[in-house]
């Protein structure tokens, strides 16, 4: 019986992919790069250090990804707290407290990042446990950070349920045998996210449904 939830950030609790987006076109443009729009679904589940290789190699920027990584923790930092969250989360994460499920958050970005764009969400205090970028040697779509969170929780992948917004992130849940429910809040990766996995919802709320979570 499913009792844990693993739970992706970016995209999937909160809505800060646009955040990150407008955060790479201006780190960028000081650099004299060019981030097109078209390139947006193909940065979104990249852990950071492969991010910044993209946005250093691919956009015409003059800087290194350590400059780059300066310019978008500048912006970041300023604009992630605004990132709201989308619906549903709220009733979620309560929902899973009160059946007594366990709760994690496992994220590709840094854990300065997680803890800034999910602290004015009072809900997600409830998330204490929070398994980031810098926790892994290897990120998503390795199942490391899943298999990291099932092994501090001290629960087998059976026992737990992931959900997750992206193809990286999909790939990884399953990769260390979770449950995976696919959230699709962006439509431009719909296609992508059913080629994974049959378990497609559209809002959290139908995903709190589908794991009987009333």
């Amino acid at each position: 019986m499913r009792r844990t939830l693993l739970l992706d950030m970016d995209g999937t609790l909160i809505d800060t992919e646009s955040v990150w987006f407008e955060a790479e076109q201006k780190a960028l443009a000081r650099f004299g790069g060019h981030l097109p729009e078209h390139a947006r679904l193909e940065l979104i589940g990249l852990d950071t250090p492969s991010l910044l290789r993209r946005l250093a190699t691919d956009y015409g920027a003059d800087a290194s990804p350590e400059m780059l990584a300066e310019a978008l923790t500048e912006t970041l930092y300023d604009t992630l707290p605004q990132a709201r969250a989308y619906p549903g989360a709220e009733s979620l994460v309560a929902a899973a407290v009160a059946a007594g499920w366990r709760l994690a958050v496992v994220s590709n970005s840094p854990q300065l990042v997680i803890d800034i764009a999910l602290r004015n969400h009072a809900w997600a205090a409830a998330i204490s446990l929070r398994v980031s970028g810098d926790d892994t040697p290897r990120p998503k779509p390795y199942p490391d950070p899943y298999t990291r969170a099932l092994e501090l929780l001290g629960v087998e992948p059976l026992a737990a349920a992931a959900i997750e917004d992206s193809p990286t992130g999909v790939r990884s849940a399953l990769a260390a045998g979770v449950h995976t429910l696919a959230v699709v809040h962006d439509l431009g990766l719909r296609d992508s996210l059913s080629a994974l996995t049959p378990n497609l919802v559209h809002s959290l709320d139908e995903a709190r449904a589908a794991l009987a979570l009333v």
